[in-house]
């Protein structure tokens, strides 16, 4: 799917993927929030927010939250659950280049499981340009994208492929498990667990894989301009707990008060090890 008419007919009922609310869903939210625990925006942009529930998430740690997506019944539905947030249509590459959009210093620009709905390189890339034009020049970038190859129906990233991707435009300040992989015998303790004691187990789980075990690969970053340099992102990762070197030339403001939140680095590289539980997420749910 990637025009907007296939867009409105998957999104001619609600929840169309049936995930919302999931256990998955409710760790990807609640991942992110630990890591942004102590953050404040003052202006955040989710770029293909779906029904909202990440911008909605978001604008508990947002002064103000915008949202925009392909899709205008979702965007109809995302407004009339979250009047909090600003929403709007758009493809994600139209509302990164429009003139209105560019002007606004956000601080804060999402883009959570959207780009590999962008099947052709040429797209791919001419999104990531887009992106790479918005925000203020001190702007936290966040992707998240899934990282398996290629699928019977989808073409999507490899963890090197994303990285290649982005690298002329962004530096990768940290990279962590987003989702992932689980072998049968923990699905079929999630399906007798608990809700919530469902989605602090499989939290725990995601939080001890390393990336290159992960279905769904979470990565903060920031533009080159902004880093203040061109070298690339170091590949190796460690022997345990999903340890990766990355480059981080500026020395940022801590993000959160976990072990799962971004911490600044004393020199111009540092290993970040992947958090052990940072407890549940400080979001409501929606």
């Amino acid at each position: 799917m990637e025009s907007r008419e296939e867009w409105e007919r998957w999104y001619a009922s609600p929840n169309p993927w049936g995930n919302e609310g999931s256990l998955e869903d409710r760790v990807r939210i609640g991942t992110l929030s630990a890591r942004l625990e102590r953050a404040r925006f003052q202006l955040a942009l989710d770029l293909g927010c779906g029904e909202g529930v990440m911008s909605h998430a978001l604008s508990r740690r947002a002064e103000r939250t915008m949202g925009f997506d392909i899709s205008q019944r979702a965007i109809e539905r995302a407004q009339a659950r979250f009047p909090d947030v600003e929403f709007g249509q758009g493809e994600i590459r139209e509302v990164a280049r429009r003139p209105d959009i560019v002007r606004l210093p956000f601080d804060f620009v999402c883009a959570a499981e959207v780009l590999y709905y962008l099947q052709r390189d040429e797209d791919r890339l001419d999104a990531v340009q887009a992106i790479s034009g918005l925000g203020a020049p001190h702007c936290l970038f966040f992707f998240s994208v899934i990282v398996r190859g290629d699928s019977k129906y989808r073409r999507y990233f490899t963890l090197d492929s994303f990285l290649e991707l982005i690298d002329p435009y962004f530096n990768v300040i940290d990279s962590f498990p987003f989702v992932a992989l689980r072998p049968m015998w923990l699905d079929g303790m999630l399906r007798i667990l608990p809700a919530d004691i469902g989605v602090r187990v499989l939290r725990r789980w995601t939080q001890t894989r390393t990336v290159e075990s992960c279905k769904h690969v979470g990565f903060f970053a920031l533009k080159r301009q902004a880093a203040g340099s061109s070298t690339r992102r170091l590949h190796e990762g460690a022997a345990s707990h999903g340890e990766r070197r990355v480059e981080a030339p500026l020395p940022l403001a801590r993000l959160g008060g976990g072990e799962g939140s971004l911490t600044p680095a004393p020199g111009p590289s540092a290993t970040r090890r992947t958090p052990r539980a940072a407890g549940p997420s400080p979001f409501p749910r929606a």
